[in-house]
């Protein structure tokens, strides 16, 4: 993030101080300022910069959050900046509590807009709570498995296969998983049945981290859909495989003049290319609220 010329209004009547600042004492500005205004100042802090960036500082403010306003400060995070305050918060929340706090979290996040993406924050937390190693991985999908009215795709799942392949909560420490082409179905193959439509449309986000640049191209279509094949025997969770490549293909936008031609290299024998082109249109209708992958 480039350093900027925050201006912070401190607690002195009628003073305003120019600070310049990489990136603001957000611990600081919530107790001077109060939680809700602290957030409207990330917003403004944020304005000009890009979606990831914006998530990333989201992320440093849930984590201030939670530690100056604890539990009662859930309330403060939107579902603004791509929900980073939100995972940070709850990440932070069960790295204290255990995953006993997890059944309170689900309750506050079922009062949120979209609450779906509020627990697959509580699945971001889960794992990176637990650990990345394959039994922590169905340690917490089992957690997931006891949430009142969590999406199987999306909600807490989700985020728990999102992070186990990725690790954006360790922040800069963070590696994505490492692969290669001759395990790229690996886990999915071992997860309870409840979960394998989830981990397959979860794989080709961590497919692109490994071998993709994020380009849009018949070639990276072709590519990607021939990955896909790997869940061809299951066809329900080879079509989730090729959902989950049109909605978490980074910066995807869902224009259908443009996009919908990308499919025609899918084989359409097995009905990925009509998956393909269904996605599409169901990730344009639906506008934003379908990129949730591309700002994690």
């Amino acid at each position: 993030m480039h350093t900027v010329v925050f201006l912070l209004t401190l607690i002195f009547p009628g003073v305003l101080f120019a600070v310049e600042s990489a990136v603001p004492d957000w611990e600081m500005l919530i107790e001077q300022q109060g939680a809700e205004k602290a957030y409207v100042q990330l917003g403004i802090f944020t304005a000009h910069d890009d979606t990831n960036e914006q998530h990333d500082e989201a992320h440093r403010f849930g984590g201030a959050l939670y530690t100056r306003a604890g539990l009662e400060g859930f309330s403060v995070c939107d579902e603004q900046f791509s929900y980073g305050c939100f995972h940070e918060f709850i990440g932070r929340a069960i790295a204290q509590h255990g995953p006993s706090v997890v059944a309170s979290l689900n309750e506050r996040c079922l009062q949120t807009p979209d609450f779906l993406k509020c627990q697959h924050g509580v699945g971001h937390g889960l794992i990176s709570w637990a650990g990345y190693e394959e039994k922590n991985l169905m340690q917490a999908l089992e957690q997931c498995a006891t949430l009142e009215r969590s999406d199987p795709i999306g909600g807490c799942p989700g985020g728990v296969f999102m992070e186990y392949d990725l690790r954006t909560m360790l922040g800069a420490e963070g590696e994505v998983r490492p692969g290669s082409r001759g395990d790229l179905a690996d886990v999915c193959a071992r997860v309870p049945n409840a979960f394998k439509n989830a981990c397959a449309y979860w794989r080709p986000q961590w497919w692109h981290e490994l071998f993709f640049d994020g380009s849009r191209t018949p070639a990276t279509y072709r590519t990607l859909g021939s990955l896909c094949d790997a869940f061809e025997k299951e066809r329900g969770n080879y079509r989730a495989c090729i959902e989950g490549f049109v909605t978490t293909f980074p910066h995807f936008m869902s224009d259908p003049r443009t996009d919908t031609p990308l499919c025609s290299v899918i084989p359409r024998s097995s009905g990925g290319r009509t998956a393909c082109v269904t996605q599409i249109f169901r990730n344009s209708t639906a506008g934003s609220q379908c990129r949730l992958a591309n700002s994690e």
